[in-house]
């Protein structure tokens, strides 16, 4: 096709809805000692279409493809993989078993190379456990030089010149980068509005546990004013028993967040758990929020008259 740079083919589409999980192990491994991970079929131009280098080792060759045996076959890994299985990451060379329940069978891969980690079946997430292997799939990717407007109609023109009762889907690949991305920032604003929510409750937790030490000690203060204690004074002891108790409550808080780093480890990518940016930056903000909530009690603090407070039982 005029315009085409290259050409791959695949059976699971870059974050495509149609990934099945498959079951690898190493050799000497038993059944129960099986990993869960993805094994994707690709042709060898699917890493240069997709700019995905191979950082170690080869790519696939077109003999590969067309000899393809069963139960045995050259793969590929992502380096995430390699690291995975092998501390060393040096994965050229050695041996996985790809047990397929659905044909009962159990492949055995010679690992040929490593590629660069890709977020292919997610966005936001790098599989621990991908492997490529040689062959064709009903996905074809055309990577053009034309605008995709152009390039999705020479696919289309191609097709009807082979077979005018085929149908087939054309797609730009940004159209799936754009569903991901629109679920990605659903769940992100909902949990932007679930943490808006949490620090109005706790700002306003703050205000009502402040106003009410501040009233349940309006004698007091009313005895601290008449023997001279002026509105700053009152005002910086109100503060400073209410902000000892923000900090208490955001340093355990912080102990907290550190303790669950394992399990939001999960659900970022390329963010550490233990980001200090992000610890300080919620710090100040609930700080603050804090300081706001208790900023009004304590100022209303400030106005008592002593003479009325004094009367207070």
């Amino acid at each position: 096709m005029p315009g085409a740079e290259a050409v791959a083919s695949t059976d699971q589409e870059p974050l495509g809805d149609d990934m099945a999980p498959a079951l690898i192990r190493l050799q000497g491994e038993n059944e129960r000692q099986s990993r869960s991970g993805e094994v994707i079929t690709v042709s060898p131009e699917y890493f240069s279409v997709l700019g995905l280098p191979i950082t170690r080792g080869r790519a696939f060759t077109d003999e590969e493809v067309r000899n393809q045996m069963s139960g045995s076959r050259p793969a590929i890994l992502s380096a995430t993989t390699a690291r995975n299985l092998w501390r060393d990451g040096d994965a050229i060379g050695r041996t996985l078993l790809w047990e397929r329940r659905e044909l009962q069978t159990v492949d055995t891969l010679h690992v040929i190379g490593i590629a660069a980690d890709a977020q292919v079946t997610a966005l936001g997430e790098i599989d621990p456990y991908l492997v490529y292997v040689p062959g064709e799939g009903s996905a074809v990717l055309v990577k053009g030089r034309a605008d995709v407007a152009t390039t999705m109609s020479g696919i289309r023109a191609a097709v009807r010149a082979v077979d005018q009762s085929l149908f087939v889907t054309v797609l730009p690949l940004e159209a799936t980068l754009d569903w991901s991305r629109g679920i990605s920032g659903t769940v992100t604003s909902l949990f932007g509005g679930l943490g808006v929510l949490a620090l109005t409750l706790a700002a306003v937790g703050i205000y009502g546990v402040v106003s009410y030490t501040v009233t349940q000690r309006t004698r007091e203060l009313g005895v601290r004013m008449a023997l001279g204690a002026g509105s700053a004074d009152t005002l910086r002891l109100v503060l400073r028993r209410s902000m000892w108790l923000v900090g208490a409550g955001t340093i355990a808080g912080l102990v907290a967040s550190i303790g669950l780093t394992r399990v939001m480890s999960g659900l970022l990518y390329e963010v550490s758990p233990l980001d200090p940016i992000v610890f300080i930056s919620v710090s100040s903000i609930l700080t603050a929020a804090g300081l706001v909530a208790s900023l009004i009690p304590a100022r209303r603090a400030t106005r008592v008259d002593p003479i009325i407070a004094l009367r207070v039982q």
